[in-house]
């Protein structure tokens, strides 16, 4: 059983780390990781191939904002000098995303 918050607020999550702490330290939670990180992996591989492959102009245009907010996102939490979990759960899910896009196009699925 995972230990309890120590907010001192009433328990209340007050920011993205504090959201996704559970799904990192519950081990029962896990499977839900893994799943929602596996979809958000084939959703941001399948838009950088449809953006960069099939210059698809709604593809672009989602990869410009996906990418806008997720650099704004990080470079805020760089400047606060926190750059806790969220940030670092995002960058892997957008490096995880380019190498299946990448290893998708090699392999010829796309």
């Amino acid at each position: 059983m995972a230990a309890p918050d120590q907010r001192g607020d009433g328990g209340e999550p007050r920011s993205l780390d504090d959201w996704l702490r559970p799904l990192f330290s519950d081990s029962i939670l896990w499977p839900v990781l893994a799943v929602a990180a596996i979809v958000f992996v084939t959703l941001g591989a399948s838009l950088l191939l449809f953006a960069l492959v099939e210059r698809h102009l709604f593809a672009l245009i989602g990869l410009a904002i996906a990418s806008f907010v997720s650099c704004d996102y990080m470079l805020r939490s760089l400047l606060m000098g926190h750059f806790g979990l969220a940030p670092r759960a995002l960058l892997c899910l957008c490096v995880l995303s380019i190498a299946a896009a990448i290893f998708a196009h090699k392999s010829g699925a796309f």
